[in-house]
């Protein structure tokens, strides 16, 4: 019973190991330049070159979004509900957000 399944394990192996390879070397993307921010509680923070389509679950009451993507803040963690964008280059104040995501500007 070993003798058939080795076989076929080394057949599978064989299959897919082309495939790995391939799929690690696609390169991430991720936006240029920093997004810089303020928290609730008045201390700023900064991302730095962040990584486009993750979601970042930070609490934002003002941002500079000096990246090269544009800023799409959340109303709620995760990425979910009301969302509106932050164009590369601009500042906002004011805000009310809990998660941010980078996309590739039009």
């Amino acid at each position: 019973m070993i003798k058939r399944v080795l076989p076929a394990a080394l057949v599978l192996t064989a299959v897919l190991a082309p495939v790995v390879p391939a799929a690690a070397a696609t390169p991430l993307v991720a936006a240029q330049g920093t997004f810089g921010f303020t928290a609730p509680d008045g201390q700023p923070g900064e991302l730095t070159d962040p990584a486009d389509f993750t979601c970042f679950t930070i609490e934002i009451t003002a941002a500079n979004n000096g990246t090269d993507r544009n800023a799409v803040l959340y109303a709620d963690e995760n990425c979910e509900g009301e969302s509106r964008t932050l164009p590369a280059g601009e500042s906002g104040s004011g805000l009310t957000v809990k998660s941010v995501r980078f996309v590739s500007c039009p």
